[in-house]
């Protein structure tokens, strides 16, 4: 009652026009002397559609000789109303406030004669797209909701019926409006409006009567909630001080993955109040977290019974999952509630209900009602509606689908339709800070883009590459590594006409790539004749050759997989009669089913021995052909269990394996050590079979395999390759609608603020002694700091001394330029990614950043046992931002590199016998080592900066800067607001978070280069571009060309020798010259300049080229 009172004295306050506030919690009332009602920012307004359906509000001159009077909570408005057609009336509206709150309206019009008008009514205004898109209401007891995407025109209307009642569930409350009358719901933005339309229609109709009434009880209430007591059923805490303990609290992740940060109490979360578990006064215990695929030693149900009885309409939970499954509406459990006369009702919950609690998306029936941060990673909770039967609740229950972990962390019932949360649309549009951004395809030849010269062509010219001392080398260049850089191509990009393929090479050469990967070709090469998939197609494979002929008269050589993506014809494989293999089959199949292997054969060598005509050489023999892998990304551990029909198999044969070797077990498989040395044994078996019989034919090029994730039990299955490769991608898009389908979820996040995440998740996976190829990286769009990604990897691949990098993908499918939309991968379509990519290559190639002189060595042992759920350890790659990182297996014959500082176990006991110091493998590695003086001071400060030995490298998490110095190129990271230098480059940032570059591009020093590339790159993505919230998390809908570049204005300095004349050229995307731009010269040689990606001309620059004489 304290409530409603604290209402009703407010609605009296402002309907007398005393001055003063509605309540805190209350939604705000007004009467306009206009006659326009006004109630929580909706505004309702007497009106008439005249007979040409040309709508006439109180404000327009249709209304005439107002007259207003206000007395206490008592309103009248008296008009005359003019009709098109002359015929006039007379409108009044009485308003009155009762003592409970409730508002009392009455409005009439009066004619002489039966009007000649369409409706009259009174008319909500301002029912705005931003405000009311997806949103609800209730009109008699049923769910009406407004659009979020534009209606057809023909089907604007989407409610129009008589009704009695009309809900809002607004931001503090409900706004009720009781009566009878004709309720009409329009979107009104196929009809060139910008909103929605409402309509109360008068009653009787306009073309019946000359007089019409409005009678409606208006009532702004409190949402009511009923808290539910879970005390019982809770099962741990919030805080968790050590991961994978089985202890918890939270998700069990430990300390920098918890949820201590949420505070207990009663807290009102968007209008649900929720009863917040304190774990100092319940045992320690503050939540329900249910088992999943993750966590299978978690509580699989719990039960809360309720010391006394509750009831409403609507149940609403908190809660949220961790490691949520890919489906949009997979299984996470069920609620099942317990009424007093023993009846029950059970309730299933969905990934449509709830999302991951960290980077959450909302769900379409779970809205992010609590969110704060974790380490720098959003996180959030998620308030679920369901409806309920309204009797008398004395128990609930909860049961884990046992897919992704569940946690429970209140819940309430209440009679009340709540608000939602929605998210506001955002569309990337041309604004005063996004402006069109022509895309063109080629380069100009010789311009500051064009590095073909770069390339040594042919390819091949000194032989095949081989692998000497644990490096590149070409077989006819010794003692000189070698490093390559380029791209992925996929799909039918590679199988074009002689024209195109000579244009697409021409245009990878231009951008300095000396190498490129064949990718997802396999499914486009062969036949399909009689059945079969291993027989190759004259027609595509010619167009293949082709392409390959020109890329290594370049000078670009090529790698590629024997498997990735081919799909098989039915029946093709006979344990799988009518069905088709394709990736998620075919790849764990192949290692334990031998026509599988048999079918792997047949289309590697068909494929291998295949002469190209073009070069006169079988791909097996190709002096220009880098590497094989065997089969993409067919990391066991993780595809082992996709299908049930192949895990049903693996299953099976892991019982068989145990009975061979006497051994028992009674852990779930992800948790075994057992299952994971069976996986290991019949893999490793396997590849070695696979490789003997590759080399048995000739091919003597260098393998490897299981390209994808990084774990210690996938470094020890990887030690048997000749060279190690694995991928990374920052911010790949997840699909809540299916694969490929929108929406598409992205934590739009920056991999600085969480360590170098990316590159640094593969740190771990490499194995000192055997080259390492990243072969797929990308950092995936629409993430807005995806021009990072240059730096990133350039950078730390060149520290780390790795040997290849090859960003996914070029270009995926064939397209029209002029139709294109953007895509999530392909570099040509994004000129962020483009022109990050020559920032990558500056770093990683000749005259970059020199490999670190600083090792740490993680020691193996081939008896140590893991299981598939051990992960790395995330102090060891935070290492790798400062040192290089690698495995050695020691009882397998390694040595220790040189310049090795330190011993790093996995496991107590692996670096007993090891020469080194030795540090265990943990949350206080880092603080171990610069206690022990392995690192200096000014290289680590915990959370804030990270630096190498020569201080090539500075990457601070917390303020997102990273600084990247090396002769042929400096570059920084820098948010708006900051000032920073790199070695030469000085920039004070202005506007727009931006990655600035100077890159020679002459083959020279910085110093002495006398042509340079300067970089400036805020963002750019195609126009009308969709997301469903504005922090770009959900990717609704791509856009079309043109691209719409984001806006950044910074200072930008060169501190170069003196003595050298100026002149400075913003160019475009092809590196054609724009326009000069007005340098600063000083006597000591700086150079400065102003910086905008917003010319005055109207066009966008984010390049430069600088021309020292």
């Amino acid at each position: 009652m304290l409530i409603i009172r604290k209402i009703t004295v407010a609605l009296l306050l402002i309907a007398a026009g005393t001055a003063g506030n509605a309540a805190a919690d209350a939604p705000q009332w007004k009467i306009h002397a206009s006659g326009v009602l006004e109630a929580a920012g909706i505004r309702f307004a007497p009106a008439f559609l005249d007979s040409r359906w040309k709508f006439h509000g109180v404000n327009t001159p249709a209304f005439r000789q107002k007259q207003f009077n206000r007395s206490g909570s008592h309103s009248v408005l008296k008009a005359e109303v003019a009709l098109p057609n002359s015929q006039s009336g007379r409108f009044q509206q009485v308003c009155d406030f009762s003592d409970t709150g409730v508002l009392t309206y009455r409005g009439i019009f009066e004619f002489s004669a039966k009007p000649d008008a369409r409706e009259f009514a009174l008319a909500a205004i301002g029912l705005t797209e931003n405000r009311f898109g997806g949103r609800e209401v209730i009109v008699d007891g049923r769910t009406v909701t407004f659009p979020r995407l534009p209606r057809k025109r023909k089907t604007a209307i989407f409610f129009r019926e008589q009704a009695e009642t009309i809900e809002f569930p607004l931001e503090n409350g409900v706004l009720a409006i009781r009566g009878k009358f004709r309720l009409l719901l329009q979107d009104d933005r196929p009809l060139g409006g910008s909103g929605y339309a409402m309509r109360l229609a008068f009653t009787p109709a306009a073309n019946v009567s000359g007089r019409l009434t409005c009678e409606l009880e208006w009532e702004l209430r409190p949402y009511r909630s009923r808290m539910l007591d879970l005390s019982g059923a809770a099962n741990t805490a919030f805080a968790d001080s050590v991961a994978d303990d089985r202890r918890g609290g939270w998700t069990d992740q430990g300390a920098e993955c918890d949820l201590s940060m949420l505070s207990p109490g009663i807290r009102d979360l968007k209008g649900t109040q929720f009863q917040i578990l304190d774990p100092a006064a319940n045992g320690d215990k503050s939540c329900i977290v249910l088992a999943g695929r993750n966590r299978p030693y978690f509580a699989r149900s719990a039960a809360a019974p309720q010391p006394h009885p509750v009831r409403g309409n609507f149940l609403y939970l908190l809660h949220a999952v961790a490691w949520p499954p890919s489906s949009a509406n997979a299984v996470i459990g069920t609620v099942e509630l317990i009424y007093r006369d023993r009846t029950s009702r059970r309730i299933p919950v969905s990934s449509a209900d709830v999302g991951d609690w960290r980077n959450p998306a909302a769900r379409p029936n779970g809205d992010i009602v609590w969110s704060s941060e974790s380490r720098g990673v959003p996180i959030g909770l998620y308030r679920s509606r369901f409806p309920i039967d309204p009797g008398d609740i004395v128990e609930i229950r909860f049961e884990s689908a046992q897919a992704s972990v569940w946690g429970i962390i209140a819940a309430s019932v209440s009679p009340d339709v709540v608000y939602r949360t929605l998210s506001t649309p955002f569309i990337v549009a041309e604004n005063s800070r996004s402006r069109p951004l022509p895309l063109p395809r080629e380069i100009v030849k010789g311009s500051i883009f064009d590095s073909s010269g770069l390339l040594d062509a042919p390819a091949g010219k000194y032989g095949c590459p081989v692998i000497r001392n644990g490096k590149i080398e070409f077989e006819n260049r010794p003692g000189k590594p070698v490093r390559f850089f380029g791209v992925n191509l996929s799909r039918q990009t590679q199988f074009q006409d002689k024209a195109a393929a000579e244009k697409l090479a021409d245009e990878l050469a231009a951008h300095g790539y000396n190498a490129v990967r064949i990718h997802h070709h396999d499914t486009y090469m062969v036949s399909r004749e009689n059945g079969k998939s291993t027989e190759l197609s004259a027609e595509q494979m010619d167009k293949l050759d082709y392409l390959i002929y020109c890329l290594k008269q370049r000078g670009i050589y090529i790698l590629s997989d024997l498997y990735v993506s081919r799909e098989l014809e039915a029946g093709e494989i006979p344990e799988c009669p009518g069905k088709k293999l394709w990736q998620e089959n075919f790849k764990p199949l192949l290692f334990v089913l031998d026509s599988v292997l048999e079918n792997w054969k047949k289309f590697s060598l068909n494929w291998l021995n295949h002469v190209n005509p073009y070069t006169g050489y079988a791909l097996k023999d190709e002096p220009a052909l880098i590497s094989l892998s065997l089969v993409n990304e067919s990391s066991l551990t993780r595809y082992y269990n996709r299908m049930p029909e192949v895990e049903a198999i693996y299953l099976r044969k892991f019982e068989e394996w145990k009975k061979r070797h006497g051994r028992q077990s009674a852990k779930p498989v992800a948790d075994d050590p057992l299952f994971a040395q069976f996986l290991q044994e019949i893999y490793g078996a396997r590849y070695a079979e696979m490789k003997q019989f590759l080399r048995d034919n000739g091919v003597e090029r260098m393998f490897s395999d299981q390209n994808f994730l990084s774990s210690p039990l996938l470094t020890a299955m990887r030690s048997q390759y000749d060279f190690v490769e694995n991928h990374f991608y920052w911010d790949h898009p997840s699909f809540q609608g299916g694969w490929w389908k929108f929406p598409a979820k992205h934590h739009n996040l920056s991999s600085i603020r969480h360590h170098g995440a990316a590159p640094g998740v593969l740190f771990s996976s490499r194995i000192y002694g055997k080259p390492f190829m990243v072969t797929e990286f990308d950092y995936a769009g629409p993430n807005m700091h995806r021009a990072e990604g240059g730096v990133l990897t350039g950078g730390y691949a060149a520290l780390q001394d790795w040997d290849g990098l090859f960003q996914y993908a070029h270009l995926t499918v064939k397209t029209d330029l002029g139709k294109t939309r953007g895509f999530h991968f392909d570099s040509t379509l994004d000129p962020m990614k483009e022109l990050s990519l020559r920032i990558a290559r500056a770093l990683f190639c000749e005259g970059g950043v020199e490999s670190a002189k600083q090792k740490f060595v993680i020691v193996r042992r081939s008896q140590e046992r893991f299981t598939l759920r051990d992960a790395d350890c995330a102090q060891i790659n935070r290492l790798g931002l400062m040192a290089q990182v690698g495995n050695a297996f020691l009882d397998d014959g390694a040595t220790l590199p040189g310049g090795s500082a330190a011993a790093i176990e996995l496991t107590p006991g692996a670096g007993a016998e090891c020469s080194l110091p030795c540090f265990r493998a943990g949350e206080k590695l880092l603080d171990e080592i610069l206690r022990a003086k392995l690192l200096r001071p000014g290289q680590y400060r915990k959370n804030e900066f990270y630096q190498d030995q020569a201080g090539q490298l500075t990457l601070a998490p917390e303020k997102g800067i990273v600084r990247a110095v090396s002769p042929a190129c400096c570059a920084l990271i820098l948010p708006p607001g900051n000032r920073d230098k790199a070695g030469i480059l000085q920039v004070d940032n202005r506007i727009g978070r931006a990655v600035f570059a100077a890159i020679a591009a002459d083959g020279r020093q910085l110093t002495e280069s006398e042509r340079i590339l300067i970089l400036h790159l805020t963002d750019a993505l195609p126009d009308g571009t969709r997301f469903g919230d504005g922090n770009r998390v959900t990717l609704d809908a791509w856009g079309r060309l043109p691209m719409l570049a984001a806006c950044g204005e910074a200072q930008i300095s060169l501190t170069l020798p003196p003595g050298k004349d100026t002149r400075l050229f913003a160019v475009d995307l092809s590196g054609r010259r724009m326009a000069e731009i007005p340098v600063q010269q000083q006597e000591n040689g700086m150079v400065s300049f102003p910086a905008k990606v917003f010319m005055p001309s109207g066009e966008v620059a984010f390049a430069y080229e600088l021309i020292r004489n």
